[in-house]
C-alpha cells in the first residue's frame, strides 16, 4: 500500500519537475551567455587584443574568440569550447557595432585651443562591414551594445535578456518583466 501511494505521488508530482528543467535550461543559458561576453570583455583588456562572442544561428552554434594576428582563434580553455544551443532553448542577437573614430589633430576655433578636431574624424568601422553575427569586444575596454534574448521554445517558461546599453558597460540578465537577474 505504501508503495503504491508513493507511485501516485510521484505521477502526480512528475510532470512539474518537467517545467522545472524546461526553464533551467533557458536560464543556464542565458547566465552562459553573461560569462562568456564578461570573460571576452576583461580578458580583451587585460591582453590587450580584440576578443568576438560568435553566433552561428543556422547550426546553433556559439564560440568566444580572440584576435590572433589577423584572425581568430578560441582561447585555450572552457571559454573558448563550441558550445552547442540545447533543444528547446533558442537564441536571438540585436547589436549594434561600434564605429570607432580617429581624432585628426591640429588646431580648431572650438576646441579653445586644445589641438583636438573631430569635425574630420575618419570612421575606422561600420555596421555595413560586419562578416557575421557576433559582438565584439576591443581592446579599448569598448564593447558592441547588444541584447541577446534567450528564449524558451519548449514554452512554459521566461525568456530572458543578457543586454549592454553602452560601450563602456558590461552585460546583464534582465527577465521577461525588465527586472535584473
Amino acid at each position: 500500500m505504501v508503495m503504491f501511494i508513493m507511485t501516485l505521488f510521484l505521477w502526480m508530482v512528475a510532470p512539474s519537475f518537467t517545467g522545472f528543467t524546461k526553464s533551467r535550461k533557458t536560464s543556464d543559458v542565458a547566465t552562459l551567455m553573461q560569462s562568456l561576453t564578461n570573460y571576452g570583455r576583461t580578458h580583451a583588456m587585460s591582453e590587450g587584443r580584440n576578443y568576438r562572442l560568435v553566433f552561428d544561428f543556422e547550426h546553433r552554434l556559439v564560440q568566444l574568440v580572440a584576435q590572433d594576428g589577423d584572425s581568430y582563434t578560441p582561447p585555450n580553455n572552457d571559454f573558448g569550447l563550441l558550445y552547442t544551443l540545447p533543444d528547446g532553448v533558442d537564441v536571438t542577437l540585436k547589436v549594434e557595432p561600434q564605429v570607432e573614430t580617429l581624432p585628426q589633430f591640429g588646431q580648431a576655433a572650438d576646441t579653445g585651443g586644445s589641438g583636438l578636431n573631430m569635425s574630420g574624424a575618419q570612421t575606422l568601422q561600420n555596421s555595413d562591414e560586419r562578416d557575421g553575427d557576433y559582438i565584439e569586444f576591443r581592446s579599448s575596454g569598448r564593447t558592441d551594445p547588444a541584447i541577446i534574448q534567450v528564449i524558451n521554445s519548449a514554452g512554459g517558461g521566461n525568456s530572458f535578456y543578457v543586454v549592454c546599453q553602452s560601450e563602456t558597460e558590461g552585460f546583464q540578465i534582465v527577465n521577461s518583466i525588465g527586472q535584473t537577474e
